[in-house]
C-alpha cells in the first residue's frame, strides 16, 4: 500500500513539474513579447529574425510524430488481441 501511494505521488509530482515547466516557457514568451526590453531595441520580434517555413521541417516533424503514434497504437491493439505478427509489423 505504501509503495503504491509513493508511486502515485511520484507520478503526480512529475506531472506537476511538467506543467510548471511549460508554464514558465509561456510566461517568458509572453513577458518578452508584450514588454520588449531595451536589449531588443524595444521591438518584437527582434530585427533580422527569420521564421521557418511551416510547410517544410515543422510539417515533416508533425507527420512523423503522428504516424509513429498511430503505428504504436496499432501494435498495442494487436498485442492485446494476441496477433504477434501484426504487433511486430506495427513496431517496425
Amino acid at each position: 500500500m505504501t509503495v503504491q501511494k509513493s508511486m502515485y505521488m511520484g507520478g503526480m509530482f512529475f506531472i506537476l513539474s511538467e506543467i510548471m515547466f511549460f508554464f514558465s516557457f509561456f510566461w517568458a514568451f509572453f513577458h518578452v513579447s508584450l514588454s520588449p526590453s531595451i536589449y531588443l531595441n524595444l521591438n518584437w520580434p527582434p530585427l533580422n529574425f527569420s521564421l521557418l517555413d511551416s510547410y517544410s521541417l515543422p510539417l515533416l516533424n508533425t507527420v512523423i510524430l503522428l504516424s509513429s503514434g498511430l503505428t504504436v497504437t496499432y501494435a498495442h491493439k494487436s498485442c492485446l488481441i494476441g496477433e504477434r505478427l501484426h504487433t511486430i509489423d506495427g513496431l517496425l
